[in-house]
């Protein structure tokens, strides 16, 4: 689209705050969130942080049937910001929802397995491996998360708790490839024997690291992390800081990374504390009047029987669509005001019923 700058300072606002979270350097009050690759997690993000700056917010759905800043600027409505507060200091601190339900499926046979996060990025250079693992320890000491394991309490309650960064026994292993036969077939036996070991939800950390040389100048850094204790998102955001901060390190500069606000367990108490809230107390009493009676089940044929203990085995087909197909599909997310993610879960639903 034709660009067209911000005209007032709430404009200029929110177009710095999508540049930041699209990763783009410019973009018009005119130009379309979801066309700029913008999603539902994004979408939130945006949300979060315009309630911030303005003490202003909307909802999800008017962002969609609004996605430029044009139209979103004038359909802010005054909302108080009230920041998470910091927990107080305590021996161990409570588990979010989705924490909880991680932890019980982790208990079933095969389930901790299921729920390792592996991620591989490919680095270029001569590199550090001291320095690269300090890089990483720094990391360490800044996200508490990273530092926390789970247990039981006298109660038998299962509680989050916190190791401090002096007690926490961390390496990162160095394996080199550069002689190996059918390389990439062995550093894939590597990654996936690797990412094959059980982290016990009770040791801290819960995650693990590898670097492996494949020639002069040229590794692979594989990173393992229990869902846990984190998500797609944060893995990039780990491997993001570790490049600044080795970089800082080999330049002899500080890392100097600004104070976290907030870490998780402080979101997990002020979670916690949330849910008794009149209005979470209201959202609860609706969707279990959503979903009392019985659920439907998806009952999909099969040449196969299911085993009588889950597995988790699966596998992935890949299919690539015509770049016109895809214009098209495009064109009718746009039409309907929606994602094109949602428009192919509709589809996939579809096929499934």
């Amino acid at each position: 689209n034709q660009y067209i700058a911000p005209r007032n300072e709430t404009e200029e606002k929110l177009a710095s705050i999508w540049q930041e979270v699209l990763g783009i350097e410019r973009i018009g009050v005119t130009d379309s969130f979801f066309e700029l690759g913008g999603h539902s997690l994004s979408v939130a993000q945006v949300i979060n942080r315009t309630h911030k700056q303005f003490g202003k917010t909307i909802t999800i759905k008017l962002f969609f049937a609004n996605p430029t800043i044009e139209k979103l600027s004038k359909e802010l409505q005054d909302s108080e910001y009230i920041a998470i507060p910091k927990a107080p200091e305590s021996e161990s601190y409570p588990l979010t929802a989705s924490q909880r339900r991680l932890w019980i499926m982790s208990q079933l046979e095969g389930g901790s397995l299921a729920y390792n996060m592996p991620g591989a990025v490919s680095l270029k250079g001569s590199i550090d491996t001291d320095k690269f693992e300090e890089s990483f320890k720094l990391l360490l000491q800044r996200h508490e998360i990273l530092r926390t394991y789970f247990k039981a309490d006298n109660e038998g309650d299962i509680r989050q708790y916190i190791i401090p960064a002096e007690q926490l026994d961390f390496k990162i292993s160095s394996e080199d490839f550069s002689f190996a036969e059918n390389q990439q077939e062995a550093i894939a036996k590597y990654i996936e024997e690797r990412n094959h070991e059980a982290f016990d939800l009770e040791q801290a950390p819960l995650i693990r690291s590898s670097l492996l040389k494949l020639k002069e100048q040229e590794y692979v850094f594989f990173l393992s992390m229990h869902h846990i204790i984190g998500d797609g998102w944060s893995m990039e955001l780990l491997v993001s800081e570790a490049v600044e901060a080795y970089n800082r390190l080999m330049q002899g500069k500080k890392v100097d990374f600004p104070e976290l606000g907030i870490q998780y367990k402080d979101y997990a108490v002020w979670l916690n504390g949330a849910l008794h809230q009149a209005k979470h107390q209201a959202s609860e009493a609706y969707w279990l009047n959503q979903f009392e009676g019985e659920l439907p089940v998806l009952d999909l044929p099969s040449f196969k029987t299911r085993p009588l203990v889950q597995t988790y085995n699966g596998a992935n087909i890949s299919h690539h669509f015509s770049q016109a197909f895809l214009e098209e599909l495009k064109a009718f997310s746009k039409a309907q005001d929606v994602t094109l993610f949602m428009t192919l879960m509709a589809g996939i639903n579809t096929l499934l019923h």
